[in-house]
């Protein structure tokens, strides 16, 4: 089971059957409050073996075998096995096997990947997603983006090319 910290679950997030349910309490912070925040690096030339919690920015560049938990922005370029959260996540060319959840943004670059569900306020998909993506608000799937599951959200836009197996629901709002 995987909870993180000062985040709460309607119901536990489990690997298996892959469930993945909304925070009950909204996190927002202004771009000022952001940029005031400090940044730790996990360079490219070691191999994190266990979870990391942060209260900082967070920029990946390493291999981490475990669950990623930012309060802040999240930036990977490397390969994670585990649950990765933070508030705004940019993954460009890696592969996240795990659930993701972003409280605000989810970025999948073009070579980057998850297998897992996905949980976020708003997304730009242009990469791979084996699994289930709610979206709270918009969606931008890319005409390079495959993604086999079902997609729940606010508003979807989906553009010429992009490949999903699986059903599309909007929601009223």
């Amino acid at each position: 089971m995987f909870k993180p910290r000062n985040f709460s679950f309607d119901n536990d997030i489990e690997e298996d059957n892959h469930i993945v349910k909304k925070p009950e309490k909204a996190i927002s912070y202004t771009i000022d409050e952001l940029s005031n925040i400090s940044e730790t690096i996990l360079n490219d030339d070691m191999l994190l073996d266990g979870g990391i919690e942060c209260n900082t920015h967070l920029k990946v560049l390493c291999k981490i075998n475990g669950d990623v938990k930012c309060p802040y922005n999240l930036v990977a370029t490397n390969d994670i096995v585990g649950n990765v959260v933070a508030y705004n996540i940019d993954l460009i060319d890696c592969n996240i096997t795990g659930n993701v959840i972003a409280l605000n943004r989810l970025n999948l670059s073009l070579n980057a990947s998850i297998n897992g569900n996905v949980l976020t306020k708003s997304g730009l998909l242009s990469g791979k997603i084996s699994g289930m993506v709610n979206c709270d608000e918009s969606l931008v799937v890319t005409n390079t983006a495959q993604i086999i599951g079902d997609i729940t959200c606010g508003s979807i836009s989906i553009k010429n090319g992009a490949k999903i197996i699986g059903n599309v629901e909007m929601f009223i709002t």
